[in-house]
């Protein structure tokens, strides 16, 4: 038993160990540094998820919050998100004045059910009234639709209209429901779709989704491929996607230890199954069965094709890019003719923030995989030289001066 409690701690740490960022005692951190990731764990300590019964799925939700805060300095700051604090978000903190939204008196709230219930709140940023092009754009893990708004932003300068919304227990829904890492999530991603085709009865849809959110898309096109087909989802774009929850719990391990000793090895397995149990028997929720890559196997033979974009970062030390290069081969069983899968993997970034890191590349990336399937050269040309995302451009930017090899492949 006691071994057991004390599998997250080395054996010199005191008993808020397993609470506190290992890194913290390192050689090199400052003091101040410390107290701010003192600060965001207190805050998650003081403030306990009634809504999860199991202490184990808890944790380590807490620690997935903390891992996500800790790059937004400016977490507290922006709680309780707007588009002006978001504009000033992206020019002080990602140093990306085009990130910026000026028009705000095109945004319309709204609210909508999921399937099963859950009231959801969102907004629609309407680009163009003339256009009837629309994107669904999803957010991550302890995000909100603001910010799936602003990284809808390549979007915005394509002319299509933006939805975005709050993932159940994010942003302004009030209810208390348990966070499943995808499974109940893609839900309201599946929700979201059958309102906008519903109401607005788009031309065609485009999906964005960053980690949480790029889960679900992936998850829905499995589990709805006809939905996907009917509703004339054209493409898909994922940030810092994952697989499967049991990477998300070895990749988080993985920053600490190293992962090749057996020891850790025998416990890292025993946590991953110790979570996924909990996750069964308190949240009735099975994780082990939303493993994309055994749902893409399993139906490979009737799933019918719609391009995905996906982009991460070799170094990012929560979702690892490793499961954008599965997830990408394991779709290559569809025909070689009709596959336009695109893959793109920085040396230098971290979840969430390639649009700080790599602005005007990654939207470069973006608009390019979008002209493959829409076609619209005119307008390609006109946004990348409005924006100022020629090749020159990029190289003058400096943004890309410290990558090594970016790796880029389109199918």
């Amino acid at each position: 038993m006691a071994k057991q409690k004390t599998e997250y701690k080395d054996k010199k740490s005191n008993k808020k160990a397993d609470k506190l960022d290992q890194s913290l005692n390192e050689p090199g951190v400052t003091d101040s540094k410390r107290k701010e990731e003192k600060i965001i764990d207190d805050r998650i300590d003081n403030s306990k998820n009634p809504f999860i019964k199991s202490k184990t799925l808890e944790d380590f939700i807490n620690k997935l919050y903390v891992d996500n805060s800790i790059p937004m300095r400016y977490n507290d700051k922006f709680k309780n998100t707007s588009i002006p604090k978001m504009n000033r978000l992206m020019i002080d903190f990602f140093k990306q004045p085009d990130m910026v939204i000026s028009q705000t008196n095109n945004i319309i709230p709204f609210r909508f059910y999921s399937n099963d219930g859950i009231t959801l709140n969102g907004l629609q940023y309407i680009s163009n009234k003339t256009s009837n092009k629309w994107i669904i754009s999803t957010h991550d893990f302890g995000q909100n639709k603001y910010w799936a708004l602003f990284f809808a932003k390549p979007f915005i300068e394509l002319g299509y209209n933006i939805l975005s919304f709050d993932f159940r227990n994010h942003g302004d829904n009030k209810e208390e429901q348990p966070i499943t890492l995808g499974q109940l999530e893609t839900i309201d991603t599946k929700s979201a779709l059958e309102w906008l085709v519903e109401n607005k009865h788009p031309d065609y849809i485009g999906l964005m989704g960053v980690g949480l959110g790029a889960y679900t898309i992936n998850n829905l096109f499995i589990e709805n491929n006809d939905l996907f087909i009917s509703s004339n989802v054209k493409f898909s774009v994922c940030e810092s996607t994952y697989h499967s929850v049991e990477s998300l719990i070895i990749n988080q391990r993985r920053k600490w230890r190293y992962i090749y000793e057996t020891p850790f090895v025998k416990q890292t397995a025993k946590r991953v199954h110790k979570i996924m149990k909990a996750a069964k028997k308190e949240e009735h929720v099975d994780l082990k069965e939303n493993n994309l890559l055994v749902k893409l196997n399993q139906k490979k033979n009737t799933l019918k094709y719609v391009p995905f974009f996906y982009t991460n970062s070799s170094i990012n030390t929560l979702v690892p890019a490793k499961d954008s290069y599965e997830l990408i081969i394991d779709r290559e069983f569809f025909k070689q003719s009709e596959n336009k899968d695109k893959i793109v993997i920085y040396d230098f970034s971290q979840s969430r923030l390639i649009f700080k890191d790599h602005f005007k590349k990654n939207m470069r990336e973006i608009i390019d995989f979008e002209n493959v399937i829409i076609g619209d050269d005119k307008l390609t040309e006109e946004v990348i030289k409005s924006m100022q995302l020629t090749d020159e451009d990029i190289a003058k930017s400096g943004e890309e001066s410290n990558e090594l090899i970016t790796f880029v492949h389109q199918s």
